[in-house]
């Protein structure tokens, strides 16, 4: 796509991912709600309400900053490298990734998993080339 148009996309990093799941300063623990019995309006996750496939975006409500989607519906990759002492890590206002490694982040939860998993902290990582039916991306553009 940078190719193709004038402007710059990338893959978000983990914290700018992480602070547009939890609707910025509002610190939502489940994209769009702090409240779990809402949850099932803003996600596609599990046989709960899934149907076991993934939904066009758009169909649940957004969160607080108009982003749809950010849990549920797929896994989505990040920037960063995965560290399991991230945060341990990081200095608080600004947190950075890994600089190098062999697996990538991906957050958000899917289609597949239980509502449990579906929290803006959870974080996984697996290598760049992995592939499945419940992983996908969105892109950040930068100026």
């Amino acid at each position: 796509m940078n190719n193709k148009t004038s402007l710059n996309y990338r893959l978000p990093t983990e914290a700018g991912w992480e602070y547009e799941a939890r609707s910025g300063e509002n610190k939502e623990t489940w994209a769009g709600t702090n409240n779990k019995s809402e949850f099932r309006r803003y996600a596609w996750y599990s046989s709960d309400n899934s149907r076991g496939q993934t939904h066009p975006v758009g169909q649940k409500k957004p969160n607080g900053l108009d982003l749809y989607d950010m849990m549920g519906n797929v896994w989505e990759w990040c920037l960063d490298w995965y560290g399991e002492d991230y945060y341990k890590k990081s200095l608080r206002n600004n947190l950075k990734g890994e600089s190098s490694g062999s697996c990538r982040v991906y957050l958000g939860g899917s289609w597949f998993d239980k509502s449990r998993y579906l929290q803006t902290s959870n974080r996984y990582g697996n290598t760049p080339g992995h592939r499945s039916s419940n992983l996908g991306f969105r892109l950040a553009m930068t100026p």
